[in-house]
C-alpha cells in the first residue's frame, strides 16, 4: 500500500534478501495506495506489480473469501478481497512462494481512523481485540 506497515516489512525482506524483491499493489482504478506504493518500491529498488481489479471481480470473488475466511465479519472481508485477488494473481502469474504483509498492524496498534472516534479506551481495545481475532 506504501503505509508505515507494509513499507517498513518491505525495507526488512529487501535489506536481508540477496536476491530482487518482487512487490505488489492491489486495488480498484484511482486508488491511493498506488502512487504510494510506487514510491516506496522505487526508493527501494523492487520489482513492482500494480494489480488492478473492478467492482465486479470484487464481488465475483465475495463468496470464495468468505468460505477462506470463515467468517462474514464486514471489515475482514472487506480488507481480504483485494488481497484474495492479489493472491491469485501471484499464484497464477510467478514463481513467489513466500509473501510478507503488513496486515495485522492497524489491528494491533489501532491505527484505523474510525478508533479515534471510538467512545471509551475500553470500548477501542475490546474492538481491537476482535479484529485480531478475526485475522487470518
Amino acid at each position: 500500500s506504501g503505509g508505515l506497515d507494509s513499507s517498513l516489512i518491505t525495507a526488512l525482506v529487501n535489506k536481508y534478501n540477496p536476491y530482487t524483491v518482487n512487490t505488489y499493489s492491489v486495488g480498484m482504478t484511482g486508488g491511493t495506495d498506488f502512487h504510494y506504493a510506487a514510491k516506496v518500491a522505487e526508493h527501494l529498488g523492487t520489482n513492482h506489480h500494480e494489480i488492478y481489479f473492478t467492482a465486479e471481480e470484487g464481488i465475483d470473488v465475495v463468496e470464495k473469501v468468505i468460505y477462506a475466511l470463515e467468517t462474514y465479519d464486514i471489515t475482514t472481508i472487506r480488507a481480504s478481497v483485494g488481497m484474495y485477488l492479489m493472491s491469485e494473481y501471484i499464484s497464477k502469474n510467478t514463481d513467489d512462494i513466500v509473501i510478507y504483509s503488513g496486515e495485522g498492524a492497524d489491528e494491533v496498534s489501532q491505527g484505523y481512523l474510525y478508533f479515534h472516534n471510538a467512545p471509551s479506551v475500553y470500548e477501542s481495545s475490546v474492538d481491537s481485540l476482535r479484529l485480531m481475532e478475526n485475522l487470518h
